[in-house]
């Protein structure tokens, strides 16, 4: 019997303490997961404020009026890929991604962006001090100054 390796994470940590079951069906037995209007949400979101990142690079250190539209139509695009149907959702999450461009400038440089950790093929692996192995992504990296770095985890859920 081979023994196979949990990779943590901050959602399946959360997912464990809120409900064992759920944890179990989502990460031992890979149950199938129902879309919601959250997940969607979500991704729509993402994906706008991973353009954001890459114009802000592109237009040094700054979104232009121009950078904004294209982000708010490639947010539209998204969430009618993804089936958001109603208009409410669609437009919280508008506001979302406005809200988090308005205050994107943070810090003096962009060091990475949706970089990827502990899933294989070309993400590295990363491992807790007491060698447990972790899975994850972390949406921006911000560089403060030389000596200082911030994780920026953008959340779109309410809870």
């Amino acid at each position: 019997m081979t023994k196979k390796i949990i990779k943590l994470s901050a959602t399946r940590i959360g997912s464990y303490l809120r409900c064992k079951r759920k944890y179990w069906f989502n990460y031992v037995e890979n149950m199938p997961k129902l879309s919601n209007p959250s997940f969607k949400l979500g991704l729509a979101c993402h994906e706008s404020l991973e353009l954001a990142g890459k114009l802000f690079m592109e237009g040094g250190n700054k979104l232009s009026p121009a950078a904004y539209k294209e982000i708010f139509a490639h947010y539209d695009k998204i969430s009618i890929r993804e089936g958001i149907s109603e208009m409410e959702v669609h437009t919280e999450g508008k506001i979302l991604v406005k809200n988090r461009l308005d205050n994107f400038a943070l810090g003096t440089r962009i060091v990475s962006l949706e970089e990827k950790f502990g899933f294989g093929g070309n993400s590295k692996d990363v491992f807790t001090s007491q060698g447990v192995p972790l899975i994850g992504a972390m949406d921006k990296v911000v560089e403060l100054d030389p000596e200082t770095i911030v994780v920026v985890d953008y959340k779109t859920s309410k809870t």
